[in-house]
């Protein structure tokens, strides 16, 4: 929702396909891109429902010391920089190491320098609402921007759909951004999967998550397994 719409109850077939697994799924808002309200408040509210579960996930069942996350789009942007820098989960009182692994779905906006310098030194508008015209402030909402080696940054499998070229910056920048992203987090010795969906759009993506057979789907709780695995 480009950070200004949306709605934690949106979430198809996601609740029946963790939950069937044996996961303890949890949607949740974050506040919306507003005249008043910009990035960096979205991400500080992402860290602040992972504080709560960390606190009160035993309360349904859940465990705190096996807690992922996931976000498409915006989400993707907001689950990836709160996984890498840790400032905001720092504000929770956690650190990195809380969070175990990330499912990235598909977002343009690991680097936002490289996505303005790609449209001619400018952020496009949707982007603008949120992170400004300050390149300073792009920097730091990237998560590219963050990962650092003996962080203890979580494993990251990172999706990139097949949508078409976008005719305002005439490339395919979710791929782009995709490649980049996860060449940053492997060299800095993260855990990383890039998972190419040529086959699917930007929505379907998202929206066919969960579906019995999707392989994207099972492509993410196979990685899942894998941390899992690791942890016992």
């Amino acid at each position: 929702g480009a950070w200004s719409k949306g709605d934690k109850s949106l979430v198809g077939f996601k609740p029946a396909a963790f939950t069937s697994r044996g996961y303890v799924f949890v949607s949740v808002n974050y506040r919306l891109t507003t005249s008043k309200i910009k990035f960096p408040v979205h991400a500080y509210d992402v860290a602040k429902a992972v504080g709560w579960v960390w606190r009160n996930g035993p309360l349904y069942g859940a465990d705190p010391k096996t807690l992922f996350l996931m976000g498409h789009s915006a989400g993707c942007h907001l689950a990836a920089v709160v996984a890498d820098d840790p400032a905001y989960l720092a504000a929770e009182g956690l650190g990195p190491r809380a969070v175990k692994g990330v499912i990235d779905l598909d977002t343009a906006v690991y680097d936002l320098s490289l996505l303005a310098a790609r449209n001619g030194g400018t952020l496009p508008s949707p982007y603008v609402e949120t992170f400004g015209n300050d390149p300073a402030d792009w920097v730091r909402a990237s998560p590219v921007s963050h990962v650092r080696a003996g962080r203890g940054i979580a494993p990251q499998l990172v999706a990139y759909s097949g949508s078409p070229v976008n005719p305002l910056i005439g490339y395919d920048f979710r791929r782009e951004q995709a490649v980049l992203y996860a060449s940053a987090l492997r060299g800095a010795g993260v855990k990383t999967r890039l998972l190419a969906a040529p086959f699917k759009t930007h929505a379907e993506i998202n929206r066919e998550f969960g579906i019995v057979g999707d392989p994207v789907t099972e492509a993410c709780f196979a990685f899942l397994a894998g941390i899992l695995k690791d942890l016992v």
